[in-house]
């Protein structure tokens, strides 16, 4: 009746068939737990540092058959690896999540298992992602720096050579009106008129040296410029007798002790009017000269009631001027150096029914900071 009946010298048993398992449970544990040879448990093993990587465990089972015990593990899921024996020793391990498991089986027993075990050893500081992301940061920025840098020294000597070049052309005198002073000067000593000779060689060298000095600057203020196109139209008027008047008008609003301009920027175009204008009429001559502020620019204008210009040879004078190429190159090397553009307008004022030539000058706003060493 599916029992089996179990009889002793004492008393006798019965068990039912059903209920009897084919294999026993095999005892199966952990006896010790060694961290680079320190004794350590289950808790303190969830985490390690790089250098305690070697750990050990001791397995025991008890078995009571005649048949050995075979043990084996496996790490992170992966095949079952046979065991000679109870000790397990992992050696120099690398940083990492692990999950240690263990089985031990034997003839007549259940498998058994212990597991999972989960240790995790992290990684030395300097090969963590944190501090492999900040070195690569800052390798990205000491190379940025340095191309910036680099970048900089070449902006920086081409700045310089552009301010050589700047300077070198402010420096560069127009010859008419030196040549012309100097023929002044040997007429008044020819008339034996030494005393006019002397007042007009002591005015000629307080500009020459006027000019001089604003030479090393490649920014004057309208205060300054006013002062020298006075001194120079002072010279000029006195050196043609008086041929010619001349005016100088500023707008209200501008603040001629603060607002700039480019140094000797004007003075070729009121030579130009002085010497291809006014100075051939024979009815008295007039420049005007005047300053005002439009649509945030310097609008210097230089008009003279002068012959004019065919439209044949309209800018044809001013074109071939010295003093005149000098101003576009410099008006060019004013726009590399400070990307500002200074337009230039050279006007026929016959068209317009009026003689004499205009010429307006478009500068846009510069301040101090834009003055070079």
């Amino acid at each position: 009746n599916g029992q089996l009946i179990l009889i002793t010298p004492s008393a006798f048993y019965t068990l039912a068939v059903n209920q009897i398992k084919s294999k026993m449970h095999l005892p199966f544990f952990i006896g010790e737990i060694r961290v680079n040879g320190a004794y350590a448990t289950l808790q303190n093993t969830k985490r390690l540092n790089p250098k305690n990587n070697n750990i050990s465990f001791d397995l025991s089972a008890v078995s009571h058959s005649k048949f050995p015990i075979q043990y084996y593990y496996r790490i992170n899921g992966e095949k079952w690896i046979s065991n000679n024996s109870s000790d397990f020793n992992f050696q120099s391990l690398q940083a990492g999540d692990y999950i240690f498991e263990f089985k031990a089986d034997t003839p007549f027993y259940e498998t058994s298992f212990i597991g999972p075990i989960k240790v995790t050893i992290e990684e030395y500081w300097w090969r963590q992602t944190w501090f492999l992301i900040a070195c690569f940061i800052l390798t990205l920025l000491i190379v940025i720096l340095v191309v910036r840098w680099r970048i900089l020294k070449i902006q920086e000597r081409k700045r310089r050579s552009l301010s050589n070049e700047l300077f070198s052309l402010q420096s560069q005198m127009n010859p008419h009106f030196t040549f012309n002073s100097l023929n002044s000067v040997q007429s008044y000593l020819s008339s034996n008129d030494k005393r006019a000779a002397q007042i007009y060689l002591a005015d000629f060298a307080i500009l020459m040296r006027n000019i001089m000095d604003q030479a090393k600057l490649n920014l004057i203020t309208l205060e300054e410029e006013i002062t020298f196109l006075t001194q120079y139209l002072n010279l000029e008027k006195r050196r043609l007798d008086n041929s010619f008047d001349f005016e100088i008008i500023v707008d209200e609003s501008l603040r001629i002790d603060q607002t700039f301009m480019p140094t000797l920027m004007l003075q070729p175009f009121v030579e130009n009017a002085v010497w291809h204008g006014v100075s051939s009429l024979n009815s008295p001559g007039k420049i005007s000269i005047s300053f005002q502020r439009k649509n945030e620019l310097l609008i210097c204008e230089v008009r003279d009631n002068g012959k004019g210009l065919h439209q044949e040879k309209l800018n044809k004078p001013y074109h071939k001027s010295t003093g005149i190429n000098n101003v576009r190159e410099r008006m060019r090397l004013f726009e590399e150096l400070f990307k500002k553009v200074i337009q230039l307008e050279i006007i026929n004022q016959e068209e317009s029914g009026e003689t004499g030539v205009l010429v307006r000058l478009s500068v846009p706003e510069l301040t101090s900071a834009n003055k070079l060493n």
